[in-house]
């Protein structure tokens, strides 16, 4: 005893953290810990099938001086006995029902005085690993392995809603007080932050590089504290910006899609890869057909910038086509007119920026970034494809943006040669180009030796004037 009373003094007079601890609280792994709304105790529950009861007390420091300086410590005051393992406990803050997640895949509620059972709440797939109650007693919320938050009201156990939360198990959930905002976060790396009147997301963090284990929430909700297995702790702040429920979604949807989009992408550059492979494997000469191997996929990878000019190239041509088409219905009516004087003047499309169709569209496609335009002619259906070589040869003849025009009739003659072989319009079409585009591209390298071979004079002449200076 006496050597007790001297760890006890030395406890008392160093520094540490733990005040009293509760040895062989439970007899299997404590899973949770939840306040009693008074501040007069705590519940437990653990995996050997039991719910206890904890009240603070307050004892003697000193066994041998009852008198003397008091510690605080918890006393056991009652234990409540279920029939599974006990994953999660919550009471309400009105103090009447305490909830309990199982490892049954249910949640069982009773009243906290009496420890009589109240409601059982059915529909997890999987076991609920955590849930809470709202500050005002009406909702409880549930999520676990099954990746699905459950939204239960209290007054008949009703499910409300289940909501995809996670892309894999949530481990902890937690109301933000006097609302029925709620945060949540799981093994996919994430913190989310939920409506659950709305039943809708409102933000998601993924500022954790692995699994996210437990949130904290202020008591004024102004700010969040997550844990994660990457051993670093994240604080949250509320800041006074506006939030646009619209523009997050925009932005979620914008994420998911390109990372769909680069899998696509990349899965399609695979088969790509393996198909030249397989053809040259097949071939005579393979080790001389195997250097294009590495050059099979495109570069890059499909985003929403490619998308969007994707769509504005194909937007451009339609516009093209269809006024081209309506020009030649006026020209032919015109023509078909018993006086073609008195007919009325064809109106201008505004859309056209007072350009000539084709024009108008070499205008979008030339505010197309270089570095987008390999994927946003990959992202065109072949129709448009078509189309755009007719605008090319016109282009070419009339010797604009002749860089511009041999890069992209490159591409896609490389992307649908076979398609073009088989359409007797398009042979046509890539008849008259090959021509102009050998044409064009000799004037545009006889420019370029001309400019180099004066500057390569001017820098001659500089020279020689320095020299005579000197």
């Amino acid at each position: 005893e006496d050597d007790d009373d001297e760890k006890e003094g030395a406890n008392e007079k160093g520094n540490t953290d733990i005040v009293d601890p509760l040895k062989s609280a439970h007899e299997g792994p404590v899973w949770g810990i939840c306040a009693l709304p008074d501040e007069s105790g705590f519940v437990t529950c653990s995996g050997d099938k039991t719910i206890k009861f904890w009240e603070w007390t307050l004892v003697a420091a000193n066994r041998k001086d009852k008198n003397g300086m008091k510690k605080l410590t918890a006393t056991h005051s009652k234990t409540l006995q279920m029939a599974d393992d006990v994953l999660s406990v919550s009471i309400t803050p009105n103090g009447k029902l305490l909830s309990a997640s199982l490892l049954d895949n249910t949640l069982k509620v009773f009243f906290a005085d009496t420890l009589k059972f109240s409601l059982s709440l059915y529909g997890h797939r999987l076991p609920a690993l955590c849930h809470d109650v709202s500050s005002d007693s009406v909702l409880l919320a549930s999520a676990g392995q099954d990746k699905n938050i459950r939204v239960w009201g209290l007054d008949f156990g009703d499910c409300h809603r289940s909501i995809h939360a996670h892309d894999d198990s949530v481990m902890a959930l937690k109301f933000v007080n006097k609302t029925h905002y709620a945060f949540t976060c799981g093994k996919d790396k994430r913190v989310r932050y939920w409506d659950l009147d709305k039943y809708e997301m409102l933000l998601s963090m993924d500022e954790h590089h692995m699994a996210v284990w437990a949130i904290a929430i202020s008591t004024t909700g102004a700010f969040l504290v997550s844990a994660g297995a990457d051993r670093s702790l994240r604080l949250y702040e509320r800041t006074r910006e506006p939030f646009f429920l619209d523009e997050e979604k925009e932005k979620r949807l914008d994420s998911m899609f390109e990372d769909n989009a680069g899998v696509e992408m990349d899965e399609e550059d695979r088969r790509n890869s393996e198909r030249v492979n397989l053809e040259n494997n097949n071939g005579d000469n393979t080790d001389a057909l195997n250097t294009t191997v590495a050059e099979s996929g495109l570069a890059g990878r499909r985003t929403m910038e490619t998308l969007d000019s994707a769509d504005k190239i194909a937007a451009a041509v339609d516009l093209a086509k269809h006024e081209l088409e309506r020009v030649a219905a006026y020209e032919n009516e015109k023509r078909q007119s018993a006086d073609p004087s008195k007919m009325p003047p064809l109106k201008p499309n505004p859309l056209l920026l007072n350009m000539e169709p084709r024009q108008y569209a070499l205008y979008q496609v030339s505010q197309v970034r270089p570095a987008e335009l390999e994927r946003s002619i990959l992202c065109l259906p072949f129709l448009y494809c078509r189309l755009l070589l007719d605008y090319l040869k016109y282009w070419l003849e009339r010797n604009e943006k002749v860089e511009l025009c041999c890069t992209m009739t490159n591409l896609i003659v490389r992307l649908h040669f076979q398609q073009l072989g088989a359409t007797r319009e398009a042979r046509a079409t890539l008849d008259g180009l090959k021509p102009l585009l050998r044409s064009r591209a000799k004037e545009r390298l006889d420019d370029l030796g001309f400019n180099i071979a004066g500057m390569e004079m001017i820098e001659r002449s500089a020279k020689a004037k320095a020299d005579l200076t000197k």
